[in-house]
């Protein structure tokens, strides 16, 4: 019997919680390919197609970049690993055409295992401004944005805690990327975008510093 990872969505506007609190059902051992044939099947492909994507498709690579796995001396593991399971590299999902998810900028709460949408609307094109303008981006279902919080790392890393970010992102992006994979959907990381302006978009505090990022979407 397969174990199920339940990931909440809420609003973060108090007024609306009440009324947009659901859950998503990502399976931890869904029965799909195996790892080696999504080592097989993974590449970069910019050619993506307008169109939607399932909710079942977007809790799969939520919890692939993110999901809780296992508990050890009262920490939440994750799917990627984490210098001293600090996890300081937070993920904030921008989403479109999500059956039944509406679009918007989603910051994933590692402490409450849910998705917070942050604001409303939809961001693609914005998204596309601010990183050369490449027309996958602008057409992605699901962009991961990868963002490092010092405060969760440097009073135990000190200097090498941004080093230690930047592995733990790639570690998060291969395992999106795999799992884009299995489920037959185009996908590209990409390092280049306008960090202050990629930062603004989110609303991020002065603090954090985006990273890197995975465009997932549709093949053609």
């Amino acid at each position: 019997m397969s174990k199920v990872l339940r990931i909440g969505l809420i609003i973060s506007s108090a007024a609306l919680a009440a009324s947009m609190l659901f859950n998503l059902q990502a399976a931890e051992t869904r029965n799909t390919g195996t790892l080696r044939e999504a080592l097989r099947n993974r590449k970069t492909t910019r050619a993506f197609a307008v169109g939607s994507i399932s909710r079942t498709a977007l809790d799969d690579i939520v919890w692939a970049s993110c999901g809780k796995t296992h508990s050890s001396g009262g920490t939440a593991m994750r799917t990627a690993p984490s210098a001293g399971a600090t996890y300081p590299v937070e993920l904030h999902f921008i989403v479109d055409k999500i059956d039944s998810v509406q679009s918007g900028i989603y910051r994933y709460s590692l402490e409450e295992e849910k998705l917070v949408l942050e604001e409303g609307g939809r961001f693609q094109d914005q998204v596309n401004e601010v990183s050369r303008t490449q027309p996958f981006v602008a057409l992605s279902n699901i962009i991961i944005v990868m963002v490092y919080n010092p405060e969760r790392i440097v009073a135990r890393y000190g200097g090498k805690s941004r080093d230690y970010a930047l592995l733990e992102a790639g570690h998060i992006a291969q395992n999106a990327l795999l799992m884009a994979a299995d489920l037959g959907l185009a996908s590209v990381p990409k390092g280049s975008f306008d960090k202050d302006r990629l930062a603004g978009l989110l609303k991020l505090d002065s603090s954090k510093e985006p990273l890197y990022m995975v465009c997932i979407g549709r093949q053609q």
